[in-house]
């Protein structure tokens, strides 16, 4: 079990594998996909870097704290991991699953990241140019500006906001909030509870729970409180 400090860095080479590492301020842990390195457990605090690099590096169940990034680069791979107010960034042919964002965390995605099952916990965001097969919000959490949800967002008392444009069905349920000044498009279903002040979608459908004047009715178009 390593401990980085400020200026140390760790390197995981040909197919080493670095388990229950941590990284502090100013620290960082490289992982060389090249040479199919592998880091398990990490925990990254305010300051320190986990950094992935080259072609088929992995990281698993990693812990970012406040402060604290992780950078899942071209041909790597994170998995399980933990945003607990650090931020998570995936490049363009990068890829992430199963990512959970808590209180203070970020995920962002660049085009062309490959990213799937994030969810989306209460003070978390998840934003950016990729596209997510799969957006789960609970209460709290909040999705700005992402470019596409190909799997579709479910929205479980959080806030979908498109201020620029969004390609998703999008589910908003209880407690769930539809908003923003941009475009969305796919379908949007407002269910019980939710609410909308934001994108009429082409393929907008209005469930029978819906109260009047919530979203837009059948043949209006545009965005309105």
């Amino acid at each position: 079990m390593a401990r980085v400090n400020s200026g140390g860095r760790q390197d995981v080479l040909a197919g080493g594998v670095a388990n229950d590492a941590t990284i502090n301020a100013g620290g960082m842990q490289h992982v060389d996909g090249a040479l199919d390195g592998y880091a398990n457990r990490s925990v990254v605090n305010s300051g320190g870097l986990l950094q992935q690099v080259g072609a088929g590096g992995t990281a698993s169940s990693a812990a970012i704290n406040g402060g604290g990034a992780q950078q899942v680069l071209a041909s790597d791979t994170a998995n399980d991991t933990v945003l607990d107010g650090g931020t998570q960034t995936i490049s363009g042919g990068g890829s992430a699953s199963r990512t959970l964002v808590n209180a203070g965390g970020v995920q962002q995605l660049s085009l062309g990241s490959v990213v799937t099952s994030t969810t989306v916990a209460s003070g978390g965001t998840l934003t950016g140019d990729g596209d997510v097969a799969g957006v789960l919000i609970t209460s709290g959490g909040l999705v700005v500006d992402l470019a596409s949800a190909s799997s579709g967002i479910s929205d479980n008392g959080g806030t979908v906001q498109v201020d620029s444009a969004t390609a998703a069905n999008v589910a908003i349920n209880a407690g769930g909030v539809l908003k923003g000044t941009g475009v969305l498009t796919g379908n949007a279903m407002i269910n019980a509870g939710g609410k909308h002040r934001g994108p009429c979608a082409a393929g907008h459908r209005q469930s029978r729970s819906e109260r009047r004047g919530d979203l837009c009715g059948d043949r209006e178009r545009g965005w309105h409180e």
